[in-house]
């Protein structure tokens, strides 16, 4: 009975060494891969350090890589399927929209990419258009930007009254305003508004309009935020009642 419980054993163990190991975590990783450059559309030179967000279109997936110094990227193990390629950085950006077809096991080469610089944002504020409403302890303002590509992180305006001597850039008191959501592009050209309140009556007040936009790195690495006004400031006047 013992021998017998031992040829099962044995047999057992061998019956297992012939069987092929399967590893249930292990699976087939799509293979497929796309590469290309970045490079600057005046000079055709690389454009190096340059994060890039791709992104799988269908399933809403995104990876980042980033350029070397030859301005050359890639990135592997991508699933068939349409992929939208965007360069993200606060100085240079893409004209066109880049879409790349990929196949699983192949290796496609992305046309060259080429990069233009962003442009300071323009602000267009005026006496005419941009005064919406006064009562008399509020005015309501709304400004267009231009915003020539350049990520722009918040919008508002800075006042002070007439009769005060100082640069309301530097010393006005400052009002958030948020994006209009009936603007037709908020990327290009875009309009915010906003109301100041608790204002004085029959009083005159000096307005500049502003956002602040991304523009280079501070000395600990980190992103840097400078304000860009309006070219003029507006004199606005609240009723006596």
């Amino acid at each position: 009975m013992i021998k017998k419980s031992i040829y099962i054993v044995i047999a057992a163990i061998m019956l297992l060494s012939s069987c092929k190991k399967v590893d249930i975590f292990d699976y087939e990783l799509p293979s497929g891969r796309m590469e290309g450059f970045l490079k600057d559309e005046a000079t055709g030179a690389p454009v190096k350090d340059i994060y890039i967000i791709i992104t799988d279109t269908l399933h809403d997936a995104y990876h980042m890589v980033y350029t070397k110094a030859d301005g050359y990227y890639t990135l592997g193990r991508l699933a068939s399927g349409i992929y939208s390629v965007v360069p993200t950085n606060d100085s240079v950006y893409c004209a066109t929209d880049v879409f790349v077809e990929v196949t699983d096991g192949e290796t496609v080469k992305v046309p060259d990419i080429l990069l233009r610089p962003t442009a300071i944002p323009v602000l267009t504020m005026n006496l005419d258009s941009s005064v919406i409403a006064t009562t008399k302890n509020s005015i309501q303002l709304r400004t267009w930007v231009d915003h020539g590509h350049s990520t722009v992180v918040s919008r508002g305006y800075k006042y002070l009254k007439a009769t005060d001597t100082r640069d309301p850039r530097v010393s006005g008191s400052t009002k958030s305003a948020s994006t209009s959501a009936s603007s037709p592009d908020i990327i290009t050209r875009d309009m915010y508004s906003t109301t100041l309140t608790s204002l004085s009556a029959n009083t005159t007040y000096k307005i500049v309009s502003f956002v602040t936009i991304y523009r280079g790195l501070t000395s600990t690495g980190t992103r840097k935020t400078v304000y860009v006004y309006s070219d003029n400031q507006i004199l606005v006047t609240t009723p006596a009642s």
